[in-house]
């Protein structure tokens, strides 16, 4: 017991000190005899916890990404309509990206550096508690169209999480042409779209 809790207090160093020095410089700049120094291990003790560079990383993504808490909060949000419940999650995301800003490097040197391969294991973390909050919105006040709860969560994900980026890419420089509310008008496109009217299918 003692040498699995010495092992597991180890392990915590080498993420702590691996997720520092990859926001500091990088995946590829950062090397393991850094990340051994810093988080005071010999390299053979880091390699008889993680096979190489590419496992830490792996672990690190898991364990530091906020998604997980983000999709707590959400989970939370409230309301007695269906427009109520997702107006409330939209707001509760992008606070929750805002506390965690750090969620941008992870994704980016996970884009970059791995093609987005370890995205997978960061939405299978998220789902359940994400679907079961669409259950929820479904269940609220007011008619939804006939759209998959996993389409629901992917254009949810995706609306929030991009107004998330341009408002730390743009945001300063867009209010040069629009100073009014941002977030509630992109919540509005979420729920009802960008048409006045539902075309005939045949000219969608």
């Amino acid at each position: 017991m003692a040498r699995q809790i010495r092992s597991e207090a180890s392990q915590a160093r080498v993420l702590q000190a691996a997720y520092e020095l990859f926001l500091q410089q990088g995946y590829a700049a950062t090397s393991m005899r850094q990340i051994a120094e810093r988080a005071n291990l010999t390299i053979g003790g880091i390699y008889g916890q993680f096979e190489n560079k590419e496992a830490i990383w792996q672990a690190v993504f898991r364990t530091y990404h906020p998604a997980k808490n983000i999709a707590e909060v959400v989970q939370q949000a409230q309301g007695n309509t269906i427009a109520e419940l997702l107006r409330d999650a939209a707001h509760r995301m992008v606070t929750g990206l805002g506390d965690n800003p750090d969620v941008i490097n992870l994704t980016f040197i996970e884009l970059v550096e791995f093609k987005g391969r370890n995205m997978g294991d960061i939405m299978l973390m998220i789902a359940p508690k994400l679907f079961e909050f669409l259950q929820k919105v479904i269940q609220g006040e007011g008619k939804l169209r006939d759209i998959p709860v996993p389409i629901l969560a992917r254009a949810f994900i995706g609306m929030f999480f991009s107004y998330f980026i341009t408002e730390i890419l743009v945001g300063k420089q867009f209010r040069e042409f629009y100073a009014g509310e941002v977030l509630d008008p992109f919540i509005d496109i979420y729920l009802y779209g960008i048409l006045d009217e539902q075309p005939a299918r045949g000219n969608q």
